[in-house]
């Protein structure tokens, strides 16, 4: 035989005074607040728990990230660059040289008038930069091989060729 259970409402309904005229036992209340408070304590305690391990995970993860983009950072310093310039100081310090000294030329052609021929002056500038990617294709070479003194001087070569031939189209514009 099967029982059919009633919803809880309905039971409390029908034995509504059996739940209305008995007392609470002694002390029932000062119980009840103290099994509040320790559920209340063990929550703190398991709160502080989890922020100590936020803390802990969020300063992993600073440590984490900063030991990347340090070493992220210094991925690329220690390449053949580094090697050239060891190899070569003289070479770094002619090759600072002559930028600082082609940027200057370049400034200089930028505020020249062509004879009011603005594709002219386009064209110099793009067979210049055109020059520059030759000078790049070069380092690529001495990074590969940066014990070469050939490429050294071919790179340094170049410099004072464009330098001059800078220096040419400036007094004929001018």
């Amino acid at each position: 035989m099967q029982r059919k259970v009633k919803p809880i409402d309905q039971f409390i309904r029908q034995h509504l005074a059996d739940f209305n005229d008995a007392e609470a036992r002694e002390g029932h209340f000062e119980r009840f607040t103290g099994k509040l408070d320790d559920l209340d304590a063990k929550r703190k305690r398991q709160f502080g728990m989890l922020l100590l391990r936020i803390a802990a995970l969020v300063v992993f993860v600073f440590l984490v990230s900063l030991l990347f983009f340090r070493e992220y950072r210094t991925w690329g310093k220690n390449t053949p660059d580094d090697k050239v310039i060891a190899n070569n100081m003289e070479f770094y310090e002619a090759e600072q040289y002559y930028t600082d000294l082609l940027s200057e030329y370049y400034e200089k052609i930028e505020g020249l008038k062509f004879q009011d021929n603005k594709g002219e002056k386009k064209q110099v500038l793009r067979d210049l930069q055109e020059m520059d990617r030759q000078v790049e294709v070069m380092k690529d070479d001495l990074r590969q091989n940066p014990s070469n003194e050939l490429i050294v001087n071919a790179i340094i070569n170049f410099y004072q060729i464009k330098i001059e031939l800078m220096d040419n189209i400036i007094a004929q514009v001018q």
